[in-house]
């Protein structure tokens, strides 16, 4: 498998409580979620060469490490040492910036499709192991700056 095509679904909130301010300045939260069939598509293919090249269909979303789904994808290159690169075209239909998870689940999506495409097997379990992994580390840069 060279390549391979996900519709990356919006959430809604149907509950949200908001527990508590941790000492970050972020906030302890309760959600009840609900997927709706509104979709952004993400195709994400091999190439030869190294390195990751992310396009999109609006022209004010980064396409660089300024992008979930590009850090999403350069974390399991980094995990896994990879040396292929990957294309990642986003087709953009969730509203960004409106509370429906378009980025989150855009990061899923690269995140299944290239445990499928790299043969890496890794169990959901694993995978949501190594975004809390991540998320702990990026948080930590972004207190630092």
């Amino acid at each position: 498998m060279n390549q391979i095509e996900l519709k990356a679904l919006a959430k809604i909130n149907l509950g949200l409580d908001v527990l508590g301010r941790r000492e970050n300045g972020y906030h302890d939260v309760r959600m009840v979620m609900q997927s709706i069939y509104l979709y952004d598509e993400v195709k994400i293919a091999k190439k030869k060469e190294p390195g990751i090249t992310l396009t999109t269909n609006l022209k004010f979303l980064p396409t660089g490490d300024g992008n979930i789904a590009y850090k999403a994808a350069q974390l399991l290159m980094d995990e896994f040492d990879l040396k292929e690169g990957v294309q990642i075209t986003l087709n953009k239909h969730i509203p960004v910036a409106a509370g429906l998870a378009g980025g989150s689940s855009n990061a899923a999506a690269v995140l299944f499709g290239m445990n499928r495409l790299f043969g890496l097997h890794l169990t959901q379990e694993q995978m949501f192991h190594i975004v809390l992994c991540a998320e702990l580390f990026w948080q930590k840069e972004s207190e630092k700056s």
